[in-house]
C-alpha cells in the first residue's frame, strides 16, 4: 500500500509540473508607473513573454482626459499636469492592465491663487500663506514669494470673491516662464488684443501686460453654458473677460 501510495503523489507532482510548465504568461504592460510633461506623449507596448500583443486588441482608457488621453493605439498624450490611471482591458474582459500616469510641470513660478469664487474675505485668508500687506471692503493684497512675483491680490462685492490676481515681474524671462505655467495648467484658448487666453472647466485665465496693472494674470469665474471649443463660445468668452478686465481698472489701483 505504502509502494501504491508513493505511485500515486509521484503521478500527481508530475501532472502539477507539466501544468505549471504549459501556463499561459500573462499580459504585462510596459511601463507601469510612468511620469512626463503636460506636452509628451508616450506609446504603451503589451507583451505576452516573448511575444507582442496588438495595442488594437485592448480597449484604452484614461481615468482623467484632462490630465491626459490615450487613444487605441497605446499612444498616450499629456495635457494638464496632475495624476490619471491608463487602463486597458482586453476585448474579451479576461485581461486588465494599468499604469499609473503624473504629469509633473516645467515651472513651478508660484502658487496659484485661491480660486473659490463667491467665498468671504475670511475664507481666502484662512486660504492664502503669503504676507498680508493690505486689505479693505473690496481687496486683499499680499506679497509674493518669491522676486517673480510682484504680488497677489483678491477683489471682493459684496464680501464675495469675484477676481484673483497674480502681478509678475516684467520682465521677458518671466513673462515667458508665466506663460508656460500656465501652458501646463490649463487649456490655451487663444489670443485676443494681446490678451492670453486659459480656461478650464473652473475658472478662465487672462494673461497680458497692461500700462495700468503690468504683467499679470487675472482669473474669473468660468462661465457654463456652450462648448469651449466652439467659436461662438470663445468669443463670448473673451468679450465678458474683457468687461470684467474694465471694472478690474476702474476699482483696483494695481499692485
Amino acid at each position: 500500500m505504502r509502494k501504491l501510495s508513493l505511485f500515486l503523489l509521484l503521478a500527481v507532482l508530475s501532472v502539477a509540473c507539466s501544468k505549471d510548465e504549459d501556463a499561459e504568461p500573462a499580459t504585462v504592460l510596459s511601463d507601469s508607473n510612468l511620469t512626463l510633461r503636460f506636452d509628451d506623449t508616450h506609446q504603451y507596448t503589451l507583451t505576452k513573454g516573448t511575444e507582442t500583443v496588438n495595442a488594437t486588441n485592448f480597449k484604452w482608457t484614461s481615468s482623467d482626459t484632462l490630465v491626459g488621453r490615450i487613444d487605441q493605439s497605446g499612444k498616450f498624450s499629456g495635457r494638464r499636469i496632475g495624476q490619471t490611471i491608463v487602463k486597458a482591458v482586453s476585448t474579451d474582459g479576461k485581461t486588465t492592465v494599468e499604469s499609473k500616469v503624473t504629469i509633473d510641470p516645467y515651472s513651478t513660478l508660484c502658487t496659484e491663487p485661491v480660486l473659490d469664487f463667491n467665498a468671504n474675505q475670511a475664507a481666502v485668508k484662512a486660504k492664502e500663506k503669503r504676507t498680508l500687506v493690505g486689505e479693505d471692503t473690496s481687496a486683499i493684497e499680499y506679497s509674493g514669494e518669491n522676486a517673480k512675483l510682484r504680488g497677489v491680490a483678491y477683489l471682493f462685492t459684496k464680501n464675495a470673491l469675484t477676481h484673483s490676481l497674480l502681478a509678475f515681474t516684467e520682465t521677458q524671462a518671466v513673462a515667458d516662464e508665466a506663460v508656460q505655467f500656465l501652458a501646463e495648467r490649463y487649456d490655451y484658448v487663444g489670443e485676443d488684443q494681446s490678451i492670453y487666453y486659459f480656461t478650464n472647466n473652473k475658472v478662465v485665465v487672462g494673461f497680458l501686460e497692461e500700462e495700468q496693472l503690468g504683467l499679470v494674470a487675472i482669473y474669473v469665474p468660468f462661465s457654463s453654458g456652450g462648448l469651449r471649443t466652439s467659436a461662438t463660445y470663445e468669443q463670448n468668452m473673451k468679450a465678458a473677460f474683457k468687461n470684467e478686465l474694465k471694472k478690474i481698472k476702474a476699482n483696483f489701483k494695481g499692485i
